[in-house]
């Protein structure tokens, strides 16, 4: 990191000095020939300039320092971006890192079903001549195959052939029980969400709570096996915490591979209430799919919490309320009551990298000394206090060194911490020089290149900043006195 700064710095003025020499050649020359043409003119006036310039000579030279403070804080802050943005890129492309980065992706919930289990037998009749009885004696049944339908289905209960004469010829009937889903609708939906977005190390990810509780009813007057299937979810990395209770028992599924299934028995016109919760980690978005089976809501209830606020895919299902919005995230709500919809529920959170929002902060940089600048001078004019090129030129350095040291605080704290305190290390640091009456300024001046950290919300208190910054600095309007005829 120091070699770098250093090799920046180096470049720079070297660049500056090479390109610079013959402007300040041509520069001197002009000026050199402006004072003797001057000088052969204007004699007399050339005369009590030069005086008064020797009188005024140490403030014009404290006066040059500043100039010089500001160009070396400017040139730093270049440099710091610079240097910043090429830290992060070697982090972000590296193969290990110190910070977690799950490999997460968009979370994408379906929505369970519920099925009470039937039996059904489907039977098949043919008659055969005498010598097809023969080659199904040596053969087997198989080569009847072309004839009967595949009784390798994975709900098939019972599979009975039989043979028997009618006369000279031979009836074969084949009778194949299977198992049939019957769809039962859920007739509560009650959903509770919460994600939780961080910045870790410059990734951006999401912690996600999810409780769920789904009630379906036996509809029938006898009992019957019935099944539910709780669709694990896709692109959620690692479950953690993952429990489902039936009617308040803990359940243990063993085979996922078709989700985490249920199967019990259904009393007769009895109600199951399930208890599905887990928590994961996510990025981008989330997603509720309720169009993978076409079949009415009864009632559906999802409350969606986050620290940042979405946005809607088009065409998916719109919260019915909202509240909560601005800085701190906000709260949706969606409340369905029998519907039969074709539209899923597709959030999408603005994140935008650390290292874009971090370009920003320290290419704004350079504007917010300038305005600070001017917002000192302001506030010294408005209260009638003077500011000598000493006290100026530590100002300037102090606000520089302090916004250096967020660049290096970066490799230890979160961004924003990191920020915050060298944007107050920066006020503190000028405040020393300058005195504590220019607090105000100040803050105003180390706030403003703050406000990228609110992705959303940046331009917005930009401009509420400006609007303070000319509030404190506008002039106080003095009551006229009436003039006399």
């Amino acid at each position: 990191m120091v070699q770098f700064t250093l090799e920046q710095f180096q470049n720079f003025f070297s660049s500056l000095v090479s390109q610079g020499l013959n402007v300040a050649l041509l520069i001197g020359v002009l000026a050199l020939l402006l004072f003797l043409l001057t000088t052969l003119l204007f004699r007399p006036s050339t005369t009590r300039f030069a005086e008064e310039l020797k009188a005024r000579g140490p403030q014009l030279w404290g006066w040059l320092l500043v100039l010089l403070a500001v160009a070396t804080v400017w040139v730093g802050f270049f440099v710091v971006g610079q240097q910043t943005l090429a830290r992060l890129s070697v982090v972000h492309n590296a193969a290990f890192s110190a910070a977690e980065t799950p490999a997460v992706g968009r979370t994408e919930q379906s929505s369970p079903s519920a099925v009470y289990l039937s039996e059904k037998t489907y039977s098949r009749t043919l008659t055969l001549p005498p010598d097809l009885l023969r080659r199904i004696t040596e053969e087997g049944v198989e080569m009847l195959a072309p004839y009967l339908a595949d009784p390798s289905s994975e709900n098939l209960v019972r599979l009975v052939d039989t043979f028997r004469r009618s006369g000279q010829q031979v009836v074969f009937s084949r009778e194949a029980t299977l198992q049939t889903e019957n769809p039962l609708p859920l007739a509560d939906s009650d959903l509770k969400v919460k994600l939780e977005f961080v910045e870790n190390g410059g990734n951006s990810f999401y912690n996600a709570d999810f409780s769920a509780t789904y009630s379906f009813s036996n509809p029938l007057e006898g009992k019957v096996p019935g099944r539910f299937t709780f669709y694990l979810p896709e692109g959620s990395g690692t479950l953690r915490d993952f429990a489902m209770t039936v009617n308040g028992q803990p359940y243990k599924a063993q085979d996922l591979s078709g989700g985490y299934v249920w199967e019990g028995t259904l009393e007769p016109k009895g109600k199951i209430d399930v208890t599905v919760s887990y928590k994961n980690k996510g990025a981008g978005g989330w997603n509720y799919l309720l169009t993978a089976k076409r079949e009415p809501i009864e009632r559906f209830a999802l409350t969606l919490e986050s620290n940042l606020s979405p946005k809607f895919g088009k065409g998916s299902l719109y919260p019915t309320t909202r509240a909560g919005l601005g800085l701190n995230g906000s709260s949706q709500k969606w409340t369905l009551e029998n519907i039969i919809t074709s539209q899923d529920i597709r959030l999408a959170f603005g994140s935008v990298p650390m290292s874009e929002t971090l370009g920003k902060v320290f290419q704004f940089l350079p504007a917010a000394m300038m305005l600070g600048l001017l917002a000192v001078g302001g506030w010294a004019w408005r209260k009638n206090l003077l500011v000598t090129p000493t006290r100026a030129v530590f100002a300037l350095l102090g606000f520089g060194l302090g916004w250096a040291t967020s660049s290096v605080l970066l490799g230890y704290l979160p961004a924003w911490a990191a920020l915050g305190l060298g944007a107050t290390l920066s006020v503190v640091l000028s405040a020393r020089a300058l005195g504590r009456v220019f607090l105000a300024p100040l803050v105003f001046c180390a706030a403003t290149p703050l406000a990228f950290l609110f992705v959303n919300h940046a331009g917005l208190l930009l401009v509420l900043l400006g609007i303070g910054a000319l509030i404190l600095l506008m002039p106080t309007s003095s009551r006229l006195k009436p003039s006399s005829v």
